[in-house]
């Protein structure tokens, strides 16, 4: 199962409607974290060792964090950017759809090269370890 983590700055309305919609997701919140004030290369690596794709509403430092980390560590289990400008509800529902997609297995053979982003609540590709293609 794919896991989840949600930076500070991610709406926790988002992962509240993500848990109540798919219950088996595992979604942690930045609250039970504890990572509030904790910059964007600790952030990364947390949820690296803990085998959690981050998701952000950052758009302007983290995809540039987030290709320095690959730089030097190599591999992630990747980062999602969501559109923060985007209504709550239509985010929380697409967001669950990406995610819950990934989360539930329904994902194409992992490929190197790539980690899965999304922008504006589709599927994007960044460079990484896997890709971001739903079946």
């Amino acid at each position: 199962m794919i896991r989840f983590l949600a930076d500070a700055d991610f709406n926790h309305a988002i992962v509240k409607g993500c848990r109540r919609h798919e219950p088996a997701m595992d979604f942690m919140s930045a609250n039970e974290a504890n990572l509030e004030g904790v910059p964007d290369p600790e952030v990364l690596a947390l949820a690296a060792v803990q085998g959690r794709i981050l998701v952000t509403h950052d758009r302007q430092t983290m995809p540039r964090h987030f290709g320095e980390f690959l730089m030097r560590r190599g591999s992630s289990p990747g980062v999602f950017l969501v559109s923060q400008y985007a209504p709550v509800g239509e985010v929380k529902r697409r967001t669950c759809a990406d995610l819950g997609c990934l989360g539930c297995g329904g994902m194409e053979e992992p490929h190197r090269g790539y980690s899965a982003a999304v922008a504006k609540s589709r599927l994007a590709a960044l460079p990484g370890t896997w890709p971001a293609r739903c079946v």
